[in-house]
């Protein structure tokens, strides 16, 4: 049994519990654990959460007129990077969203600078 004086703090919702209980006692999830089987469970939980974040992150982005023009920034980059052994597909990508992304930040800094209300 883990030392009563030590406190943990929940991953879930953040409380502070007693370093000696399984559960949150706010919102009931389940805190760390030193079972191997406890701790692939909770790697699978956190990992299920991160995708379905990330999910949810992507539709928003898709939804935007910056997000539409990165997807395809990264397309072409992908497509560029892909026969160059060094480059590869994945930093293609990165590389064409990033292009497109910092030619958009420019674009609208150009336009701050020419708007007189400013």
């Amino acid at each position: 049994m883990t030392d009563p004086t030590i406190f943990e703090q929940c991953t879930k919702c953040l409380e502070t519990v007693d370093g000696d209980v399984r559960y949150c006692s706010q919102c009931g999830a389940l805190l760390g654990s030193k079972d191997e089987g406890d701790i692939v469970e909770q790697a699978k939980h956190y990992v299920s959460q991160a995708a379905q974040e990330l999910a949810e992150t992507g539709k928003e982005a898709m939804e935007t007129e910056l997000g539409k023009k990165m997807a395809g920034g990264a397309a072409i980059g992908a497509l560029a990077g892909a026969p160059i052994p060094i480059i590869g597909w994945f930093a293609g990508a990165l590389a064409g969203a990033g292009i497109v992304a910092y030619r958009h930040r420019n674009r609208d800094n150009a336009d701050q600078d020419d708007d007189p209300e400013k």
